[in-house]
């Protein structure tokens, strides 16, 4: 048996501490949830319309024309520069077209923005490198 004092001691058994045993009645007011409809603000988003700040919406998705816009633009750097260069662009304003109509549930830009501009860049390097042969031929032609 353990003494009062011994504070590792089971409870008593006579029912006179309290909290212990099981709830004696109803629970008091004010527990669960009110009956009837729920209030005004709190139905399904009308449609067309955009959700509220702080409103999860779901997971986004990357575009895959921005990815493969990028995929192009990059690869016109060592396989065929023009013809590579020119479909990067064609694929990433139909990306960026894709992103905008889509209302938030794509993403992307920055990898069409990215794909852009390196397309542009290659363009006009390509056509730097032509003006060169050109006019490389022609001094040659003419000596």
């Amino acid at each position: 048996m353990s003494t009062p004092d011994d504070p590792f001691a089971p409870p008593p058994h006579d029912g006179s501490a309290p909290g212990y045993g099981a709830p004696s009645g109803p629970p008091p007011p004010g527990y669960g949830l009110p009956p009837g409809p729920p209030p005004p603000g709190y139905g399904p988003q009308a449609p067309g319309v955009p959700p509220a700040y702080g409103t999860w919406t779901g997971p986004s998705r990357v575009s895959t024309q921005a990815v493969v816009a990028l995929v192009l633009a990059l690869a016109s750097y060592a396989v065929l520069p023009l013809v590579a260069s020119l479909a990067a662009l064609y694929v990433a304003a139909s990306a960026r077209r894709e992103i905008a109509a889509s209302g938030g549930q794509v993403s992307g830009a920055g990898l069409a923005r990215a794909a852009r501009i390196l397309a542009i860049v290659n363009v006009v390097l390509c056509v730097l490198v032509l003006a060169l042969v050109v006019s490389g031929i022609a001094l040659l032609a003419h000596s």
